[in-house]
């Protein structure tokens, strides 16, 4: 496999790959941090309103305990399945791929010097260090999960 096909094949659909999920994790959250805010925000109000109107419908504050419960659960998913984690971890290894591209393609640092095969070797270590060390740490992460 010659060092162009290995970039736009490995390199730039894994850029790709964790920049989706980068931002899809940080939807997630944000979502879910978002409602849980509403939701509570929501909660005290009723309690405000509850106690100024005692006549309140009984169907607003169950709607409302079934809200806080939704939220509840969402925090709880939001927990597990550590989307901000992962959103950190997968940005910083999306930034360091996209790094390590530009420094190989304007030959600098490590790679100034060096034979073109030497280059290209370097760089592909480098780039499997970097992916290999991300699923160590998303390992890591499930591992945790499950304890």
């Amino acid at each position: 496999m010659n060092i162009d096909v290995y970039i736009k094949e490995r390199v730039n659909d894994q850029i790709n790959w964790y920049s989706g999920k980068t931002s899809r994790f940080k939807k997630y959250h944000n979502y879910i941090n978002i409602f849980c805010l509403l939701v509570t925000s929501g909660t005290s109000l009723t309690i405000i309103l509850q106690l100024l109107y005692e006549n309140l419908s009984n169907g607003i504050l169950i709607l409302i305990s079934i809200l806080t419960i939704i939220a509840t659960v969402l925090l709880a998913v939001d927990k597990l399945y550590k989307f901000e984690e992962l959103r950190i971890n997968y940005r910083s290894t999306c930034e360091k791929l996209i790094q390590e591209k530009y420094v190989f393609l304007t030959v600098s640092g490590e790679y100034f010097n060096l034979a073109e095969k030497d280059r290209n070797n370097l760089f592909v270590q480098r780039c499997e260090s970097i992916m290999t060390t991300e699923v160590g740490n998303w390992s890591q992460l499930n591992e945790k999960k499950q304890l």
